[in-house]
């Protein structure tokens, strides 16, 4: 970390939340390197962590209005509200993503059930 991002990251501490938002992404999000596109910022936090709204946005690799749209849309468990801000369990969205891509996989296997049962 150079001097310029060493200020900032000790100025932007001192707002509240601020500081989490920039520890999830830099804990993971988007990586850009090896495998771009692979998002590890909420796989490798503790199940008990309290996101806020812009952490979330930080560890999915998305921006605040993208978790509100994504919250709304129910592609996100509801927030818990906390001093007045939103705020999500790391292990509950985890959860709440793979019944999603569980309810995807026997949806799409109903699907090709039905496409074979036609072609028969």
């Amino acid at each position: 970390m150079n001097e310029a991002n060493e200020i900032q990251a000790v100025s932007d501490a001192s707002t509240p939340g601020k500081q989490l938002a920039d520890d999830a992404s830099q804990a993971g999000g988007f990586q850009v390197g090896s495998c771009p596109g692979i998002m590890t910022g909420l796989a490798t936090l503790p199940p008990d962590s309290m996101l806020t709204e812009a952490a979330l946005a930080g560890a999915l690799g998305v921006t605040s209005r993208t978790i509100r749209r994504m919250s709304g849309r129910f592609e996100l468990p509801p927030p818990v509200r906390l001093a007045g801000r939103a705020i999500w369990i790391a292990g509950r969205v985890r959860e709440h993503i793979q019944a999603r891509a569980e309810r995807a996989a026997r949806e799409a296997e109903r699907a090709a059930a039905k496409i074979h049962a036609l072609s028969v």
